[in-house]
């Protein structure tokens, strides 16, 4: 399964970003997922949001059936609030991303600036995972529309592999603080079973 998410507004890197900009940019990533899990093939997935944990019935005669089958959920507590992560150890899924990110800047710039687009990129790949809880702005409650706040990453170490292209964005009254970022997403599998063979790209 590929799917693109699009972020536009500031991306900020260093001393200059904080716990309150990784999460509206994470908020921003979530109205897309959200998105996501209405439309097929998400959509025949929605028992993964009603589960917290997963178990494994046992692998006996008593489920003949179902012996050995786990029930995935991909729903996390923190902070009181309900979060989901496609990309999971449960789910046994994995991410590859592909990174176009367009910014304002004059011919040559776009190399110059190489180590601040790298940090910028570790404030985007902290805005696709789970927040923990000391990561929340202290303040912060999900809306209606944010529960469950949906993220595409449990962890970052998910992510299996990943391509940044950096180029100018070529608007007349583009914001030079602002950038546009488009990220493909390919979703693969650490083990494929039969729980995830219908996301998942071989």
């Amino acid at each position: 399964m590929k799917f693109r998410l699009v972020y536009r507004g500031p991306l900020k890197s260093g001393n200059s970003k904080s716990k309150e900009h990784i999460h509206e940019v994470r908020a921003e990533i979530h109205k897309q997922l959200a998105l996501l899990w209405k439309q097929p093939p998400l959509a025949h997935y929605g028992s993964w949001l009603e589960r917290g944990n997963w178990e494994r019935l046992p692998d006996d005669n008593s489920h003949p059936i179902q012996s050995g089958h786990r029930l995935i959920g991909v729903m996390h507590t923190i902070r009181e609030e309900h979060f989901s992560a496609l990309v999971s150890p449960l789910t046994e899924m994995l991410a590859e991303l592909d990174i176009l990110v367009l910014r304002p800047a004059p011919p040559g710039a776009v190399l110059r600036d190489g180590g601040d687009l790298d940090n910028r990129i570790k404030t985007l790949i902290d805005a696709l995972r789970l927040p923990s809880w000391n990561e929340l702005p202290s303040k912060w409650a999900a809306d209606l529309s944010q529960r469950p706040f949906h993220c595409l990453l449990s962890d970052d170490k998910l992510v299996s592999a990943f391509k940044v292209t950096s180029d100018r964005l070529l608007e007349a009254d583009a914001n030079e603080n602002e950038v546009l970022v488009v990220i493909e997403v390919t979703l693969t599998a650490s083990r494929v079973t039969m729980d995830n063979i219908g996301l998942v790209s071989r």
